[in-house]
């Protein structure tokens, strides 16, 4: 093993890039990352998905300058999708092994999306954000946080190890499950949903909403919110974490 190869001092190398993709005919975005916060809002432009990339990475001095091509974003555009892809090269490498864990890369989205494209996002550690949109959300996320803000699509969550925050003033459905994290979810007292929640080890509390039929156990809740027409579902499961719920617009 080249043990110099491997202690030697690395310095921060980054780079940002700006793509338009057109969201013509497309139903679908998919998108997987490694490292690095992602995020989500409305488009200003129907016809156009706008990803803006910032790459970063931990190399040796001597490829400071060269070309950025430790990382590379590739974009797939065919067909009814549109699939974003961070892909780690072994660009700056030295040593024979690829220590991801040594090397610090990353990669930070943000991304413009058009209403009616669902979004579909696997990230391992950061951040996933969105803010006032409406399209269908499907997340996967490994370690790190998510956070909602006006959101009003259907949504489905799976986080292992972070927590889940979220405003929602309507919803189409929300099923989100964590494992090791709290969930809180901010309601509108107008909202029309069932909720059912179930927490493992962890408190469940509500505050500030008109839940009708309520039943609240050591570790379930259920209750309804709203009118019984349309009402969607919320559906919220923790191992260990606690479920909040909090309500705005009071009646």
């Amino acid at each position: 093993m080249n043990g110099c190869g491997l202690l030697s001092k690395k310095y921060v190398k980054s780079d940002k890039e700006v793509h338009r993709v057109s969201a013509v005919g497309k139903k679908t975005l998919l998108i997987e990352n490694i490292n690095g916060n992602i995020s989500f809002v409305s488009s200003s432009d129907s016809g156009i998905v706008k990803i803006v990339a910032e790459k970063e990475i931990k190399v040796k001095k001597k490829y400071l300058n060269t070309p950025f091509d430790e990382i590379t974003i590739e974009i797939d555009s065919t067909g009814n999708e549109i699939k974003i892809e961070s892909i780690i090269n072994n660009k700056g490498r030295d040593d024979g092994f690829n220590f991801n864990f040594d090397r610090k890369q990353k990669v930070d989205y943000e991304i413009s999306v058009p209403e009616g494209i669902s979004i579909s996002v696997e990230n391992v550690n950061g951040k996933i954000s969105a803010d006032n949109i409406s399209n269908d959300l499907k997340i996967d996320q490994v370690n790190g946080s998510v956070d909602l803000d006006n959101y009003s699509g259907l949504l489905e969550c799976d986080l292992t190890n972070g927590s889940f925050s979220g405003v929602i003033d309507s919803t189409k459905g929300i099923n989100i499950n964590v494992i090791n994290g709290s969930v809180t979810l901010n309601l509108s007292n107008y909202i029309s949903a069932r909720v059912n929640a179930q927490s493992e080890n962890g408190k469940i509390s509500t505050d500030n909403l008109k839940f009708s039929d309520m039943i609240q156990e050591k570790k379930s809740f259920k209750g309804n919110l709203g009118t019984e027409d349309n009402r969607s579902e919320i559906i919220i499961k923790t191992v260990n974490g606690k479920i909040v719920f909090t309500g705005n617009k009071e009646i």
